[in-house]
């Protein structure tokens, strides 16, 4: 249950539609590395990650 929390918030914060938001599994190409600030701790840092991507027009 926790996951689909975290999915359907991680959903509505960055537009996405996307099932397991927190595996934690990423592969960036590294000229994208400054897209990334990092402002959270913890696990909050997988949705971050997803949602500055998403704002810089990355494809997820």
């Amino acid at each position: 249950m926790g996951q689909v929390v975290l999915d359907t918030a991680t959903n509505l914060n960055s537009g996405l539609k996307i099932t397991d938001s927190q595996s934690g599994f990423r592969a960036y190409a590294g000229y994208v590395k400054s897209v990334f600030q990092f402002k959270e701790n913890g696990m909050v840092v997988d949705s971050e990650m997803l949602a500055e991507a998403v704002a810089a027009g990355l494809r997820v």
